[in-house]
Order: C-alpha cells, then sequence, then structure tokens
C-alpha cells in the first residue's frame, strides 16, 4: 500500500511541481503585462501592442509615477476601411490602459489613432502613444484623490 501511495505522490509532483515553478511570483507584476485582445487577434499585433507601450512609457520617463501601479493594455479596436479610391485603406484603433492597484482597476485610459496607408503595427503604436500621452493627467488625479483632494468624477 506504501509504494502504491509514494506512486501516486512521485506522478503528482512530477505533474504539479513544473507548472508552479514555471509560475511568476504574486509581486513580480509589472508594466504592460496581461495585454488583452479580442479572440481570435494575430500573436504579432499583441506583441506589437506589449512592445510599443514598453518603448513609449520609457520614453515617458513615467516609472516614478507608476509606482504602485499595474498596466494592463487592450487593443480594443483594430478596424479596416476601404475607401473610394482604389488602394485607399484607413486603419482605425482604440488602445485602453488600465492601470490597477491593490484596490483592483483605479483609471481606464484610452488612446485612438487613424491612420492612411499604414501598417496595422503603425496605427498601435500611434493609439498607443495616444493612451500613455493621457497617463500623466490621470496618474496626476489619482495622486491627488490619495491627498484627500476633492477629485471631480463621472
Amino acid at each position: 500500500m506504501n509504494a502504491r501511495r509514494s506512486a501516486w505522490g512521485c506522478l503528482l509532483a512530477a505533474i504539479f511541481v513544473p507548472s508552479l515553478l514555471a509560475a511568476a511570483p504574486a509581486d513580480s507584476a509589472t508594466r504592460g503585462r496581461g495585454t488583452t485582445t479580442h479572440d481570435g487577434t494575430d500573436a504579432r499585433l499583441k506583441t506589437a501592442l506589449q512592445a510599443s507601450l514598453e518603448r513609449h512609457l520609457d520614453e515617458a520617463h513615467l516609472d516614478q509615477a507608476l509606482a504602485g501601479y499595474v498596466l494592463s493594455p487592450s487593443l480594443i479596436q483594430l478596424r479596416r476601411y476601404v475607401g473610394p479610391a482604389p488602394g485607399s485603406v484607413k486603419l482605425v484603433c482604440v488602445v485602453g490602459l488600465a492601470v490597477k492597484s491593490e484596490h483592483g482597476i483605479v483609471a481606464d485610459v484610452r488612446g485612438n489613432a487613424a491612420t492612411l496607408g499604414a501598417s496595422a503595427t503603425e496605427t498601435i503604436d500611434a493609439a498607443t502613444r495616444a493612451a500613455v500621452s493621457r497617463l500623466p493627467s490621470a496618474l496626476a488625479l489619482l495622486r491627488a484623490k490619495d491627498d484627500g483632494v476633492p477629485v471631480a468624477s463621472r
């Protein structure tokens, strides 16, 4: 009976230990982790959104302001419109950045872009830049609210 139990124990350990070792610790969440897209979204677009977010955050020097928060980017919309002229293609993109704290989502910032003749990754980059440009004012409002300053809300 003990041999059977130890065999089951070894089997369970072989199954669960690798998955536990591969899992990230709960406190390892960093900005931009957990990019959200709709089902069927090309993995290259998800990667482009993540890379664009990292680059624009680095350029904006928001590390200090984002202390204590985690960003969750999402590709809300990416649509292609064909114009009346042959070969005229317009892409419209909306990117959302959920600002999370230990209390849950505390702010949602969106950026949008419309491009003519650009690639999908260039359009995502432009929308991400627009969303990141709105982060400083959202973070300032969050800090003011934390300091007890009255802040208008909807």
